[in-house]
């Protein structure tokens, strides 16, 4: 649990800058630490760490089914200690874990965070021209209440991307 803390109060403001990043489509940072150094700059040190409850609340449920996948698959695989092929057993056991906390943790925490922090921001259309992969005027949208938050949101995410196919069919 200390452990998690000190990790999630370490990497936050690496988070908060990468999620920034992601959704820079003016240009407005020039690097990582451009971009840290001007939300330090525009919005104080404490914006550094908006969202770390989420956060800390995600990494104790993916930490929780790590060591417990890694049990589970140990037992599935038969993994013995002091046995010959204990070491192939725990690499396995370890990259199944992995793989199932990265699928069912990770990925839909990361692209809920995402979208969540686009809903905050003015919407923008992609072209759907391959010629033309650049971003349009936006497309006045009904504002959609922050309140209901990463359930909604992980329920229209699908919809939305049904609804960008069709467009761009």
């Amino acid at each position: 649990m200390i452990a998690g803390t000190t990790e999630a109060c370490t990497l936050q403001p690496l988070d908060v800058a990468k999620t920034r990043l992601q959704l820079d489509h003016s240009g407005k940072y020039k690097g990582l630490i451009n971009c840290v150094q001007t939300i330090i700059k525009e919005e104080g040190v404490a914006s550094l760490y908006k969202g770390l409850t989420p956060f800390v609340t995600h990494l104790t449920i993916k930490y929780a089914l790590r060591f417990g996948s890694f049990n589970f698959f140990k037992r599935q695989l038969g993994v013995v200690q002091g046995s010959p092929n204990e070491a192939i057993g725990n690499f396995t056991a370890g990259l199944l874990s992995g793989l199932t906390e990265a699928v069912l943790i990770v990925t839909p925490f990361e692209t809920v965070k995402i979208r969540l922090r686009e809903l905050r921001r003015p919407p923008r259309v992609r072209s759907c021209e391959p010629s033309r992969r650049r971003f349009m005027d936006p497309v006045p949208l009904v504002p959609q209440p922050i309140h209901l938050l990463p359930v909604h949101v992980s329920a229209r995410i699908p919809q939305k991307n049904r609804q960008a196919q069709r467009i761009c069919a």
